[in-house]
């Protein structure tokens, strides 16, 4: 093999990666992906390749959804390889957070309640020493 064509991109029976990749018709990210995965037991790091292949297949998955929002097909900046499930995990963060703050009202709005009400006072009574 060359360095254009290393052996890690290139299986036991001849098929290369770049032939994958175009006889697909993959877009950039799905042809990263299916290179890592393709690769991950050739170069001897095989979870740091499909942790790679993970990540952009998260960002292809970015991209299609906000392509579905807005009708752009490029992600804005910074948005390119925020992980979907760091997105999932700060969204079930939030769900937590916002729960615990409606059972601290709940357990407010509950302990108002068994209080009995403060008698309001007059401005006479207010100048009145007890």
């Amino acid at each position: 093999m060359t360095a254009i064509n290393p052996s890690h991109y290139c299986s036991a029976n001849g098929i290369e990666v770049i032939d994958v990749v175009d006889g697909f018709n993959l877009n950039a990210n799905c042809a990263k992906a299916v290179e890592y995965v393709l690769r991950a037991d050739s170069k001897g790091r095989p979870i740091e390749d499909l942790e790679k292949a993970l990540a952009y297949l998260e960002r292809e998955i970015a991209r299609r959804l906000h392509e579905e929002e807005t009708g752009s097909k490029y992600l804005p900046r910074g948005r390119g390889f925020r992980s979907v499930r760091a997105l999932d995990a700060q969204v079930a963060q939030l769900r937590g957070q916002v729960g615990g703050l409606t059972l601290q009202i709940e357990s407010i709005l509950a302990a108002t309640k068994e209080r009995p009400a403060r008698r309001k006072l007059t401005p006479k009574a207010r100048g009145r020493k007890r």
